[in-house]
């Protein structure tokens, strides 16, 4: 996450949005998106998601709006092409391993 971030910096901008465990990721700088009247798409504004969260990079450039933020289209996935896509691997076989966790 450090280095998605600074990588963010180098590239100039200023703000950085992520969904997530907001106990995790408060640690880094993120806090409520809704704070700044940024809202997650298909939830009501007057509803806290705290899973959508936001980390200012810079100030000085951020500039404050309200608005609603929507996924990149490529994280909608048309759910026969990826079986298709998955015929491609071998089969896997689930296999228990001594100490493995439960």
């Amino acid at each position: 996450i450090k280095y998605t971030m600074n990588k963010a910096k180098e590239l100039g901008y200023s703000e950085v949005v992520i969904t997530g465990n907001p106990e995790y990721y408060k640690k880094y700088g993120f806090e409520s998106s809704s704070k700044y009247k940024i809202h997650y798409e298909g939830m009501n504004k007057n509803d806290e998601a705290p899973f959508f969260m936001i980390c200012i990079l810079n100030n000085q450039t951020f500039d404050i709006r309200e608005g609603i933020y929507s996924d990149p289209e490529c994280y909608n996935v048309d759910e026969k092409q990826l079986e298709e896509f998955d015929k491609k691997f071998p089969t896997k076989i689930k296999e228990r391993r001594e100490g493995q966790l439960e």
